[in-house]
């Protein structure tokens, strides 16, 4: 969200400072992990799908700019029960919107996805145009769209603090050298640090570990371009299962969602066997026969609200500061969108979005 804030601001003519507090291309964050899902008929809530249709068209567009592939349709399933949530609100969204829907029953789905185990209670649905983001890349080409248009970037440099200077009241920003920068608008993009920056706020955030697997593929039924991206959503399963196409380095697949929580600073980077252990046997319930030997895994972290929804807009004890977190484990396909959308708000005091799903402001269950 930082990267794509900057660009769009720098390309507005704005005097722009990046601040990221590790090296350039780092991998702490929850934005790396060399694939993320993009899909349209968003069962979470239908308010998303205009920002996600605005997004596929930010993407292609930096695509276009840069000469990079930085969105790849493979394709999307979605599997679960008629009942579930997955299904449902999927279904609901496509209506509202008007999407392009495929639905199969479970013959229908092996038949058509032979390496899936679709159960007989199972509904699938396919859209063909969704499929994976490549987020190190795209990170990289909206910070070299950021720089071209003049923005400065500062790397390994941290923000500890913020205020209204008590000289003239302009936007001081604490930096943990000493130093101190002074700005007309802030916008605050820290992921799992936002708690630490923030200030005082209203907004629950928790910090979920959660961890990617790769795995080796058995036969080329598992490759990009065969293969779609999966969501399933199964009873047995504490929290959905979602992953990729092998793409070169392996079938990826993680669960969407856990009940550890942690500190940022103090998150457990290990990868355990209790950690690989589920997500195997889930897979090879899900593609029998196609998951080989584990080839590595990636500690990511979902920052939580309790409503599971974004936070995008101003902060409540100052309106020049746009604070942009909570992102759950869903939130960097919407990148390309939300960069203009938040320079919107910095800049105009609005947008014309409807992000008002996402308010600081709301009340939290």
């Amino acid at each position: 969200m930082g990267s794509a804030a900057v660009a769009a601001l720098a390309q507005r003519g704005c005097r722009v400072l990046g601040l990221e507090r590790y090296a350039r291309g780092h991998d702490r964050g929850s934005s790396s992990g060399r694939s993320r899902m993009i899909r349209k008929a968003y069962y979470e809530d239908p308010a998303y799908v205009p920002l996600v249709l605005r997004a596929y068209a930010a993407w292609e567009a930096l695509e276009a700019r840069t000469g990079l592939q930085i969105l790849q349709r493979t394709g999307v399933l979605m599997i679960g029960s008629d009942r579930s949530a997955a299904i449902t609100g999927a279904r609901e969204s496509a209506r509202v919107h008007g999407l392009a829907l495929e639905s199969l029953d479970a013959r229908q789905a092996r038949r058509r996805f032979p390496a899936f185990a679709v159960r007989d209670d199972e509904t699938v649905l396919f859209e063909p145009d969704d499929g994976m983001l490549f987020p190190e890349r795209a990170i990289e080409a909206q910070l070299t769209v950021a720089q071209e248009a003049g923005a400065e970037l500062r790397f390994e440099t941290r923000a500890t603090a913020w205020g209204a200077s008590a000289h003239d009241g302009a936007l001081a920003i604490e930096l943990e050298d000493g130093t101190t920068v002074r700005a007309s608008r802030l916008i605050l993009c820290a992921g799992p640090w936002t708690d630490a920056i923030a200030g005082a706020w209203s907004v629950p955030l928790s910090v979920r570990r959660t961890v990617q697997h790769w795995f080796a593929p058995r036969s080329p039924r598992t490759r990009a371009g065969t293969m779609p991206a999966f969501f399933v959503d199964r009873p047995d399963w504490a929290h959905p299962l979602y992953g990729f196409p092998d793409s070169g380095e392996g079938i990826k697949a993680a669960f969407h969602g856990s009940d550890e929580t942690s500190a940022a600073d103090a998150l457990d980077r290990e990868i355990r066997a209790t950690d690989i252990g589920p997500v195997r046997e889930a897979l090879e319930t899900l593609v029998p026969g196609e998951i080989g030997a584990y080839r590595f895994g990636k500690v990511c972290m979902y920052t939580m609200t309790p409503d599971e929804h974004f936070v995008i807009g101003p902060h409540p004890s100052d309106a020049r500061v746009i604070a942009a977190c909570g992102f759950s484990g869903h939130g960097f396909k919407f990148a390309s969108a939300l960069g203009e959308i938040l320079a919107d708000l910095a800049l105009e005091g609005g947008t014309d979005a409807d992000i008002a799903l996402f308010s600081p402001a709301r009340r939290f269950r």
